[in-house]
């Protein structure tokens, strides 16, 4: 018998399986459209006991792009040790001349 390689299903992948799944499709017709069998759609599925989870954002208080990026370039620039990232973190939200 032979395996198949697992899997890996994307965003939009994923937001049509539990499309499918909402409008009553079996996990075996769900399936049938990727090529795959029920249980690669069950471990989408099952996870959250059928009920779709609800979409994925950041938080509030997580840093926004810019800043993490602000961060990377200030560390690639003073060439820090591993033991000073605070001190960069620290420096992105300081007024600096």
């Amino acid at each position: 018998m032979k395996y198949r390689r697992r899997i890996y299903y994307s965003a939009e992948q994923r937001a049509d399986i539990w499309d499918r799944w909402q409008r009553g499709e079996s996990m075996r017709s769900i399936g049938r459209v990727f090529d795959r069998q029920s249980s690669s759609v069950f471990s989408v599925i099952s996870p959250t006991g059928g009920i779709r989870p609800p979409d994925r954002r950041r938080g509030r208080s997580a840093l926004s792009l810019a800043e993490r990026e602000e961060i990377s370039l200030h560390a690639q620039h003073q060439a820090i040790s591993p033991g000073n990232c605070a001190s960069v973190a620290t420096y992105a939200f300081n007024d600096q001349p």
